[in-house]
């Protein structure tokens, strides 16, 4: 795989040579969504659910369980026989970022990313990494893992701050990832930039 880049309005490969992405969305793993999952609420009001009904372990079991069985190697050989060049992946915060401990990120939601970036790889397939669900919600809505109403995000600076650390990480983690086709920010529209982790 070859880092992409952008020239004008085209994205090329090392050679200069256009590059044509097509994909689908990896949605309902890294950050649960009701459209995808079939339940109403936000994501993390779903593992508050499961916890108050089953308790802390059981509850951890289940959804450990279900990241390791939600998306497998299988489904990433299936989309490279089909024709799949990219892969979506929306990200939840909530998985790499505790708020009891801001700025303190959490290996198993990297390592999580590490093995659907390794598959990436193995089959020649592009990642495009979306941050879906931000500190303080960019939005009111449910596909943000936000029940509040209100896009605190843009109302506090501390919000702004962990939004700007948590991509500094990133771009530190997966700097020169071929891999990684690009970075979606809070549902913008997607630039590939993997030199530095930003969004151009």
């Amino acid at each position: 795989m070859d880092l992409l880049q952008v020239r004008g309005d085209k994205i090329v490969d090392g050679t200069g040579r256009e590059v044509r992405l097509r994909g689908t969305n990896l949605g309902g793993w890294l950050n649960s969504e009701n459209w995808v999952n079939g339940y109403p609420g936000v994501d993390h009001e779903l593992r508050e659910g499961f916890v108050a009904e089953l308790g802390p372990a059981k509850a951890a079991f289940f959804f450990e369980r279900w990241l390791d069985h939600f998306l497998t190697e299988d489904d990433f050989r299936y989309l490279k026989a089909v024709g799949a060049t990219a892969v979506r992946i929306p990200l939840n915060y909530h998985l790499f970022e505790d708020d009891a401990r801001p700025y303190q990120y959490l290996e198993q939601g990297f390592a999580r990313l590490d093995q659907a970036l390794a598959w990436c790889a193995k089959y020649g397939i592009y990642a495009i990494l979306d941050l879906h669900a931000a500190q303080g919600g960019q939005n009111h809505d449910w596909h943000c893992d936000n029940a509040t109403n209100h896009g605190f995000l843009w109302q506090h600076p501390h919000f702004q701050d962990r939004v700007v650390a948590f991509w500094q990480e990133f771009a530190r983690r997966y700097r020169g990832n071929k891999a990684i086709a690009g970075y979606n920010v809070m549902n913008e529209p997607t630039y590939v930039c993997n030199c530095c982790g930003c969004c151009c």
